[in-house]
């Protein structure tokens, strides 16, 4: 089975310069496979600003360096009138 593009993945690196000079080993390492990069879907920006993938939000956090992955707040709105239909009134 061959698919055109790889459309869900995720690369980190300390800093863009790592990234920029990886690109050419992802698209090598995806050719042999039968894949490609989109590059208008392809970005390099850094994890402190965050990113959403796949429906959640990715932050990495300053000062202890750890990765908040959030639901996007996009998706939790769409889906919050389902869920207050299915949800039980509460007592007052």
């Amino acid at each position: 089975m061959r698919f055109p593009s790889a459309t869900h993945l995720v690369v980190t690196a300390p800093d863009k310069g790592h990234l920029k000079d990886a690109l050419p080993k992802i698209r090598d390492w995806l050719a042999i496979r039968g894949l490609e990069l989109n590059e208008e879907k392809t970005r390099i920006v850094s994890a402190y600003d965050g990113f959403d993938f796949l429906g959640f939000t990715i932050r990495k956090m300053a000062p202890n360096g750890k990765c908040l992955t959030t639901p996007q707040k996009s998706k939790v709105l769409a889906k919050l009138p389902r869920t207050q239909r299915m949800a039980p009134p509460s007592p007052k």
